[in-house]
Formats: C-alpha cells, sequence, structure tokens
C-alpha cells in the first residue's frame, strides 16, 4: 500500500493519505484508515491530541467542539504518520529528511 521508498518526507506521506491541505491525489481507503480506526485507537489520553485542543481553545473560545475535535484528530494523526514515516525510514536504512519541527 505504502512505497516508504516514494514517501520521502513526512508531507508526502500524509498527502497520500489525503491528510494536506490541497486534496490531490491520495489513497482514500488509507485516509479511512488513518482518521477512523487508528485515531480511535490512540486518541484516549493522548497528549498532542490534548495540547493541541487547549492551545486552539486558547485562540478560540467559541470554537463548535466538533470542528475542535476533528482538527485535534487530524493534528494528533499527522504526528503519528510524522514519527512513522522517520522510523520506517530509519529501518529501511533511507535517507532521513531533516526532521519537521514538532509544533507545526
Amino acid at each position: 500500500m505504502i512505497d516508504i521508498r516514494r514517501a520521502r518526507t513526512p508531507s508526502s506521506l500524509w498527502r497520500y493519505a489525503g491528510l494536506d491541505k490541497a486534496h490531490a491525489k491520495f489513497n482514500p481507503r488509507l485516509k479511512a484508515l488513518v482518521l477512523g480506526p487508528l485515531a480511535r485507537s490512540i486518541i484516549k489520553d493522548n497528549p498532542v491530541y490534548a495540547r493541541y485542543r487547549r492551545r486552539i481553545l486558547s485562540s478560540s473560545p467559541n470554537i463548535d467542539r466538533v470542528h475542535l475535535h476533528r482538527m485535534a484528530t487530524r493534528y494528533m494523526v499527522k504526528q503519528h504518520l510524522k514519527h512513522l514515516h522517520l522510523q520506517w525510514r530509519r529501518e529501511a536504512g533511507l535517507p532521513i529528511p531533516k526532521e519537521y519541527d514538532s509544533d507545526r
């Protein structure tokens, strides 16, 4: 499904999973998987999710809670995929790109 040699950066993996803003060509099955079962399994007590929610709430206290949940879930999944990408490339002996800022 995913060819890690073609995904040179975490953002290329996000693009393939349909998590970039452009919504270019992506794998709809992968998007459904990462935003569905994967997200539900890692969301409980997830500090990345909680921190991002707090950050958004502090700047937009009147934000719709469903919208906030979806934003935080998407952010959490992207961070998870970033770490997966870097570890996968390391294990495959492929060059590792300069790591993205963790607060991005």
